[in-house]
């Protein structure tokens, strides 16, 4: 029987990456990877996780979404009472409650929030699909996407945990999702429809209590809206908005009122009386408490305790700017591609996955550069990925760089903060990949485009997903038992002779 040309085969390797079933296989690794790490790493994970856990704990003892006076025994948390990120943490005392009725065991507990925070990222990707599709990039570029997006070894190793990084992560599409809703009707029929605009301020305002990060992300969408609005606007838009309320079902205007209303009330209690008390948003925690009890909390505790250091030592002046972005860059690589464990140790990530990471990205932002006009042209609705990505980016810079400037280091660059934006960059490079490919003319653009994407998927599987974290481990990463052992223990053993560079563990 005659082999396949390798025609053939590239182009059934497209066929089969840009199909539905392809797509259900990248949620089901991450979903697979994400339960390895939720049965094996030892709690509490390295993201934070007892801190998220011990707040959860704390409002299992109440019904109410506010906590009026500072729990006994809470430094470790820091101030509770003011804080805008908090939601996640009540809404998470639900299921901690239930699970608490059945068992004391902690191991329990936390593997069940762990599961669900695998059901809310999963459900990311499935947002981030659609929100694709709608934003018309193609399948191929979409389901490659999302597959390298769970092949980021950090990516299961939040996934499996607890941390509002894992709603956040859902949040963020449907968001995006919602304003695209609103911009398609306002540029074709010249008025925002009342049930999306209901739907997209209420989830803002949700997420803007889920974590402060997400403010940003929200306030993007509503730029983006604003200049549609300014662009499309017609005399009689506003009328026609509340006359589109007006013509749904009286349950759905109840649902939306009620909506506005309970997430309106929580916004303002958080944002508008921070603002009026603090004159900050998310005040620091010395405003609202003692120094004693913000001591108490890990980065407040440090931040203080480097700033005393550089004012002992006159360390007063300006650091060096100049290598502030490159070590950015450098510091968010490596956490994206690192192994750590629930005592911070952490190692470098595995070569293979990391080289590749970097080359294609640095070449893929440069494609990215030179096709942008004919990116957005073609289709207008990617500025709305263009304003979410450039306002969240921005923030994010500001708030590393005035740390930067502040205690003269480098603080809180962690990768993690990238992947809620990830899907929208990756699919842009993907994107520019296939434009250049088709400017070269090249007569052999499916054998190309097929062995790019094998070429790249290969060179990540040498230590991709939950790969650097079973390679990289040590024993007191998982949980003392024996299946968490015989789990984390089996998928080292197992692979470390087929991945370059597993033998060779440098301390970070």
């Amino acid at each position: 029987m005659p082999l396949p040309s390798i025609k053939k085969v590239a182009a059934s390797s497209l066929l089969v990456l840009r199909s539905k079933k392809f797509f259900y296989g990248v949620v089901a690794l991450l979903v697979i990877q994400a339960i390895w790490m939720a049965l094996t790493a030892q709690y509490p994970m390295a993201f934070d996780e007892n801190f998220h856990f011990g707040i959860i704990q704390i409002y299992s003892h109440q019904w109410s979404p506010f906590i009026t006076h500072t729990p006994p025994d809470s430094g470790a948390y820091g101030e509770l009472t003011r804080t805008p990120s908090y939601f996640y943490h009540y809404l998470m005392s639900f299921p901690y409650r239930l699970t608490a009725l059945f068992t004391d065991q902690q191991i329990i507990q936390v593997i069940v929030l762990r599961f669900i925070n695998i059901a809310f990222f999963a459900g990311g990707l499935v947002a981030f699909y659609r929100l694709l599709h709608r934003l018309k990039f193609s399948a191929g570029a979409t389901n490659l996407s999302l597959l390298m997006i769970v092949l980021i070894p950090v990516v299961p190793f939040l996934a499996g945990q607890i941390n509002y990084d894992n709603l956040l992560f859902l949040i963020i599409p449907l968001t995006a999702l919602l304003a695209l809703s609103c911009s398609e009707t306002l540029t074709d029929k010249g008025f925002l429809p009342a049930k999306q605009l209901s739907l997209l301020l209420g989830l803002g305002m949700v997420g803007s209590i889920t974590k402060y990060a997400y403010l940003p992300i929200f306030f993007a969408s509503l730029v983006y809206l604003v200049v549609i609005l300014i662009r499309h606007k017609k005399p009689d838009s506003l009328t026609r908005t509340w006359r589109s309320f007006k013509t749904l079902q009286p349950k759905w205007q109840l649902a939306l009122a009620a909506l506005l209303v309970v997430a309106g009330g929580l916004f303002t209690e958080r944002y508008a009386v921070n603002a009026i008390t603090y004159k900050n948003l998310e005040p620091d925690c010395a405003k609202v408490e003692s120094v004693s009890h913000c001591m108490q909390y890990g980065p407040w505790g440090r931040n203080y305790n480097i700033k005393t250091s550089n004012e002992a030592a006159g360390n007063t002046g300006l650091p060096n700017q100049f290598v502030f972005l490159p070590e950015w860059v450098v510091g968010m690589m490596h956490r994206l591609y690192f192994a750590i464990n629930y005592d911070y140790i952490n190692y470098y990530g595995l070569p293979l996955p990391i080289i590749t990471a970097s080359a294609v990205g640095v070449v893929g932002l440069i494609l990215v550069a030179l096709y942008w006009r004919v990116l957005l042209r073609h289709n207008p609705q990617l500025w709305l990925v263009v304003t979410l990505v450039a306002i969240y980016l921005t923030a994010l810079l500001y708030v590393n760089y005035s740390d930067y400037l502040r205690y003269k280091m480098l603080l809180a660059v962690n990768g993690r903060y990238l992947i809620l934006i990830l899907p929208f960059v990756f699919a842009f490079m993907a994107t520019a990949y296939s434009l250049a490919l088709k400017k070269m003319a090249l007569k052999k653009q499916t054998t190309a485009k097929a062995a790019l994407a094998l070429g790249v998927l290969a060179l990540t599987l040498q230590g991709g997903g939950i790969l650097t974290f079973a390679v990289r481990s040590d024993d007191n990463w998982y949980w003392q038992n024996p299946l968490a052992h015989s789990l984390g223990r089996g998928l080292k053993d197992a692979t470390i002779p087929f991945i370059l560079g597993a033998d060779h563990k440098d301390r970070a």
